[in-house]
């Protein structure tokens, strides 16, 4: 007697033949281009983050680079132009390591990064009376 289950996502390279190799069947297609790239997108943030912030084990944090470095082949970069690119941003602005978490900014207008906040108030939206 066998088990017939719903998945509807993206799955491990290994987990369909791993499957058939017990005698399963499994419906699934291969996808490219902008259906995987969605798919993966969908697969982080609606299973392996709520995961990552559910555990504290390290699973789930390889899961997701495994699904990010995904991500970046269907965009055409390597594992190696992904972490080359982390190590130069790391580099320039550093890392997530300390735990700062800015609330406000204030800066000279005409400076670059003023002039970057405010040419991007969707990110960046300025108090309400101009002063911080």
């Amino acid at each position: 007697m066998k088990i017939k289950v719903r998945f509807d996502k993206m799955v491990r390279d290994k987990i369909v033949a791993q499957n058939e190799q017990i005698g399963g069947t499994v419906g699934y297609e291969v996808l490219e281009g902008p259906e995987r790239e969605e798919a993966l997108l969908h697969k982080l943030v609606y299973e392996e983050v709520p995961e990552i912030a559910g555990s504290a084990g390290i699973e789930e944090i390889a899961d997701a680079i495994e699904i990010l470095y995904g991500v970046a082949a269907v965009r055409g970069f390597s594992r190696v132009e992904v972490d080359a690119a982390a190590y130069d941003k790391r580099q320039e602005r550093g890392a997530f390591l300390l735990g700062h978490f800015v609330a406000t900014v204030e800066v000279p207008r005409d400076s670059k990064l003023g002039e970057f906040y405010a040419a991007n108030p969707e990110k960046f939206p300025e108090e309400a009376d101009g002063q911080i």
